[in-house]
């Protein structure tokens, strides 16, 4: 029992006696006798308390109640290993009751473990004689907890005997917060070194902004020659450039994109410009909504940017001299053909001449020859001018029906001298006057039927047939279908059939001949019609190609 509980207790006796004396003085009726009497009696008794509380304690542990209350352990050591009490928060640590502390040795109480952390920290503080703090590691119900421990010597009443007064706090999950975060900031520094990015990050609402070192190394300037403020940094912005970062980043700010990325120059110490990829987003917002902070990395690109500008010169390079090549070969592919227009008809002519047998077969064989190779060089011109672009769409009107028949008359000496079954078909649903560009479609049409022809084996058929999709006022989609039971098409074939100058295989070129251009050239025609061109093959047994080409009812440009 402490003196406060004492003091209280005698001044309840005393209470209760002057209530007894009140009562039997007034049963003998002396009431004037008892007012001084309980007046001094009162007297007495508070200059009795007040000297009580005054005087100092000679109990260390007046104020146990008040240290039971703390979340923190607290305990008093009158040697390195003997307890004089502890509070409950340093017996619930070890599963024990505040009494078991009180006079207690630390060995027979504890595991030896602990026993030893405890004493090394008690014996340095008596042997010091000041205040000493520390952390230390202790197992608690098959965990390890970190503790802070603050140790500081008291005297006891008689000045004579030192006590150790002791402290712990549990700090195991500051601890663990401080080492993840450690743990995340060396992981962050680490990718962002690999990388070799800067970091930034900006308080929008005073302006202040903390820079990497990396950061500073990319233009190469002293961590002190730059105010981290968003003004500075800013005048270091190319002038041509600056007014795109602003609107860039007023854009982020104001939540019309998610990230702010943006691409400009910089000046970096030496006066040079360096081309920055600067990447951020804003991480927090004030309470009303605004932004408060943005964080974002900070890249050399220039490198990078060399490299485009290389590129794009080597494309314009690539560019110019694929177009003076088709030109060159467009002029060249003219220039051929007109002597070689000269050659077919001087030929044509010859062979109305009076000719022996042999040179009628010579003759004819010249004629023949000199007919591929015209065909070789117009498929040569018409691609060289699709290539430089000089390749027009005419829009005149046209007849389906002539065009078929002008096609018939070209490619059926072609079949007959292969015993081909070849029939063109019309469907009445065709309009009789259309418009576009009748020699276009008649080369289309004749690329694909000639195809056909070629690799068609004797006796086979080839076929087309034409007919209207759909119809307007305005125009007709016409179906051009070209079947042939030919050879066919291997399926890992058709993706790349139209490519330029494709070819089945070399032996196919030897076989059949042609440039590989026909296809290609047809589709690009095609196209240029706003129009479409499908194959389905199967090997042995033929191929079937569809083209699909919408044609005006009136006079207009393609």
């Amino acid at each position: 029992m402490n003196n406060i509980q004492t003091n209280i207790i005698l001044l309840n006796i005393f209470y209760l006696l002057m209530i007894l004396f009140g009562i039997i003085f007034d049963l003998f009726s002396y009431p004037l006798f008892i007012i001084p009497l309980c007046a001094l009696s009162l007297l007495l008794f508070g200059l009795y308390l007040l000297s009580a509380l005054t005087r100092p304690s000679k109990d260390p542990l007046d104020f146990e109640l008040f240290f039971n209350h703390l979340d923190c352990q607290v305990w008093i050591m009158q040697t390195p290993v003997d307890y004089l009490w502890a509070n409950s928060a340093h017996a619930n640590f070890y599963g024990k009751i505040p009494s078991a502390f009180q006079n207690a040795r630390m060995d027979v109480l504890l595991d030896k473990h602990r026993c030893s952390i405890w004493f090394q920290g008690h014996q340095k503080a008596f042997e010091s004689n000041h205040r000493q703090t520390h952390q230390v590691w202790i197992h608690n119900d098959r965990k390890q907890k970190r503790l802070l421990m603050v140790n500081r010597i008291l005297f006891s009443s008689d000045k004579h005997r030192p006590l150790l007064l002791c402290s712990a706090i549990d700090i195991t999950d500051r601890v663990v917060i401080e080492e993840n975060l450690k743990f995340s900031e060396e992981r962050l520094s680490l990718a962002l070194e690999a990388v070799k990015d800067g970091l930034w990050d900006w308080n929008i609402e005073t302006g202040w902004v903390y820079l990497s070192p990396r950061w500073y190394d990319i233009l190469e300037y002293q961590m002190d020659e730059i105010v981290g403020q968003m003004d500075a940094i800013n005048q270091l912005q190319h002038p041509k450039d600056s007014q795109m970062v602003q609107k860039i980043l007023a854009e982020h700010l104001g939540g019309e994109t998610e990230f702010y990325i943006a691409e400009y120059r910089c000046r970096t110490r030496n006066g040079n410009w360096k081309w920055i990829l600067d990447r951020g987003r804003v991480v927090q917002w004030t309470n009303d909504g605004k932004p408060l902070r943005m964080i974002g990395t900070f890249s050399d690109i220039t490198q990078k940017k060399q490299h485009e500008r290389e590129l794009q010169q080597a494309k314009i390079a690539a560019e110019s001299a694929n177009k003076a090549k088709s030109q060159f070969l467009a002029n060249m592919s003219h220039e051929i053909r007109t002597p070689m227009n000269g050659i077919i008809g001087m030929l044509s002519l010859l062979l109305k001449s009076k000719l022996s047998d042999d040179q009628r077969d010579f003759s004819q064989t010249a004629k023949t020859s000199a007919i591929s190779l015209l065909n070789v060089i117009n498929d040569i011109l018409d691609f060289s001018k699709i290539e430089a672009g000089k390749f027009d769409i005419e829009c005149v009107r046209l007849s389906i029906s002539r065009i078929v028949n002008d096609i018939n008359n070209i490619l059926k000496f072609q079949a007959d001298q292969k015993k081909l079954s070849f029939t063109c078909e019309i469907h009445s649903s065709v309009p009789e006057v259309l418009f576009g560009d009748p020699g276009r479609l008649r080369q289309i049409l004749i690329n694909l039927i000639g195809n056909a022809i070629k690799f068609t084996n004797h006796k086979g058929t080839v076929s087309l047939t034409i007919d209207c999709l759909d119809q307007t006022e305005q125009s007709a989609r016409l179906s051009f279908i070209i079947s042939d039971t030919g050879i066919g098409i291997p399926d890992n074939y058709i993706p790349k059939l139209f490519d330029n100058f494709a070819q089945l295989d070399a032996s196919t070129s030897r076989k059949f001949g042609g440039t590989g251009l026909g296809l290609s050239i047809s589709k690009k025609l095609i196209t240029m019609m706003e129009g479409t061109i499908s194959v389905k093959s199967t090997v042995g047994k033929g191929t079937t190609f569809q083209c699909i080409i919408p044609l005006p009812k009136k006079a207009k440009e393609i």
